[in-house]
């Protein structure tokens, strides 16, 4: 018994669990160069230079560790800057800096992202760049894995719950079984409503952005986050009508429309210039 035991934990251990999560994102392991400052923090990963600003690190925690900012959703999928990568760490210092970036999100009075200046100086337009500057709307069907994978869940627990109810009435008490059998047919309900949106549900995601794009890079804000990447990272281009996606190699994608920029002339610049780097990129 203590060795199923063991064996269990050895697999749901968040150890575990990180090392399967780096197997499949490899890029989630890199070197760390930046600096945290009342500004937010700017990050350089060995490819790609980041910014996130104080409304971003809103949901970031310092300890005397280090700091752990989160990058989206994902709860594996974090930055962690431990006490060992800084030159000095303080924690009352970096707990001050963490409220100085609450006290400013929550004074906020203009539509630009705080701390804006730090990105400014770590990634000045060229020259030869084209500035962007607008609001994207995408509608993604939700057929993905992740619906696939619950949808199935619920209907086998939802058919779990039935046959032991139905099949159990002789053996649990007559309410047991009739408890069981009403949580399969609620389960099975929502199955039900979760298959549909598998196969008829659309998620809409607006978001505001802007940055510039050089014949050499891409510089990107969503929200109050930034990243400067080369355009050599780009691994496929489309275009769907006026908007342009761009998808790099380590997964990311985004998204410039042609309202975005300020003529015509510049939006064909911007098309030609990515297509034209997706051959380079590719392995």
């Amino acid at each position: 018994m203590l060795t199923v035991v063991a064996v269990l934990l050895k697999f749901i251990t968040s150890s575990r669990r990180a090392r399967g999560k780096l197997k499949q994102r490899s890029d989630l392991l890199g070197i760390a160069r930046g600096e945290v400052n009342k500004n937010g923090i700017a990050f350089f990963d060995g490819k790609r230079l980041h910014w996130f600003g104080p409304q971003h690190l809103l949901t970031s925690t310092s300890t005397k560790n280090g700091f752990r900012v989160r990058l989206d959703a994902d709860p594996y999928r974090y930055l962690s800057l431990t006490k060992r990568l800084f030159d000095f760490y303080d924690t009352a210092l970096a707990r001050q800096l963490q409220q100085q970036w609450k006290d400013a999100a929550a004074s906020v009075t203009t539509d630009e992202p705080l701390g804006i200046d730090l990105w400014r100086e770590l990634c000045p337009m060229p020259d030869d760049a084209i500035p962007f500057r607008g609001t994207v709307t995408i509608q993604q069907p939700m057929k993905t894995p992740q619906n696939r994978k619950t949808a199935i869940t619920e209907s086998a627990a939802s058919v779990v719950l039935v046959c032991m109810g139905m099949l159990g009435k002789d053996v649990f008490h007559l309410w047991v079984a009739c408890g069981m059998v009403g949580w399969g047919v609620v389960s099975s309900l929502s199955s039900v409503r979760i298959w549909w949106k598998y196969f008829h549900g659309v998620h809409t995601q607006a978001w505001s952005q802007q940055g510039w794009i050089s014949p050499v890079e891409l510089a990107f804000i969503l929200g109050s986050h930034g990243v400067r990447i080369s355009l050599n990272e780009i691994r496929s281009c489309t275009e769907h009508g006026n908007l342009l996606v761009l998808s790099i190699i380590s997964g990311g994608i985004f998204y410039l429309a042609r309202d975005h920029v300020a003529s015509k002339e510049e939006w064909n610049r911007i098309t030609n210039q990515t297509s034209g780097m997706v051959g380079d990129a590719l392995p």
